[in-house]
């Protein structure tokens, strides 16, 4: 039986946002989430057991709305980030952040990005700008994801299936992935 949590994902690095922006238009994409500003922190306890497992707990803010996340230990693949998935929508998220505090869990790292998120037929299709620069995010099908890649002119050697965290930290040893006011 398939884990119907289990998110299945590769990045790709924009070249020309404008660029692919057209291709997306040119594939019927359906606009489900306008470009909207979000803010990522992800929490640990003080001995980083949840990092040395595999996991990552993170509270996203987007507008108005905001979530808790809890990913899984990845699954490896070549080819596509695979893990487990398990997201809950946000009454109140200060009041969660005190609670993470108040059971000895630390903010890690934070990071942002504007995203814009599109549907084309089964998969999901999100244009992330972030401070070290423009991604595509394609979720869905493995076979669809390929394909989807290959409509938008990306090859097997273009995929990326290294998280924010760790893209940022391939070229930055500390500090966040944040906007510079």
């Amino acid at each position: 039986m398939e884990n119907k949590n289990l998110e299945k994902e590769i990045k790709l690095k924009i070249k020309n946002l404008n660029q692919i922006k057209l291709k997306i238009k040119k594939l019927n994409a359906v606009l489900e989430k306008r470009r909207s500003f979000e803010d990522n922190v992800l929490f640990d306890f003080p001995d980083n057991s949840l990092r040395k497992k595999g996991f990552a707990l993170r509270i996203r803010k987007q507008g108005n709305e905001a979530y808790l996340t809890f990913k899984g230990e990845k699954i490896r693949s070549k080819n596509f980030k695979i893990r487990e998935e398990l997201e809950i929508k946000l009454e109140n998220p200060d009041i969660l952040y005190d609670i993470f505090t108040r059971i000895g869990l630390k903010k890690t790292f934070r990071y942002q990005k504007f995203r814009t998120l599109f549907k084309i037929s089964d998969v999901h299709v999100a244009l992330d700008e972030t401070p070290v620069g423009n991604f595509i995010e394609i979720e869905g099908k493995e076979e669809n994801i390929i394909s989807m890649a290959e409509k938008l002119g990306y090859r097997d050697n273009d995929i990326i299936t290294l998280d924010y965290v760790e893209i940022f930290k391939k070229t930055h040893k500390k500090g966040n992935m944040i906007f510079i006011k």
